[in-house]
């Protein structure tokens, strides 16, 4: 059974963007910044990205409701 961190990363490694009510919705995840720090490595995990992926912060605001909230996303560089 994979981990909610494993989880996360394919579906981001699948081209996905995750915000906190979409990571709640697919995985059960109340935390989604908590684990997006576990998986880059911080917090005392280990990097589960390989040497040319990195995540992105993407701030996103709601115009009706005035909340603001990260958006994220999988990036492949040439490192």
């Amino acid at each position: 059974m994979k981990s909610q961190n494993e989880k996360i990363l394919a579906y981001l490694r699948q081209g996905g963007m995750l915000d906190p009510i979409k990571a709640l919705k697919l995985f059960g995840c109340w935390a989604l910044s908590s684990r997006i720090s576990d998986i880059v490595g911080k917090s005392g995990h280990s990097n589960m990205l390989i040497k040319s992926e990195s995540i992105v912060r993407i701030p996103k605001h709601e115009k009706k409701s005035g909340k603001r909230y990260m958006q994220y996303c999988l990036i492949r560089g040439t490192k």
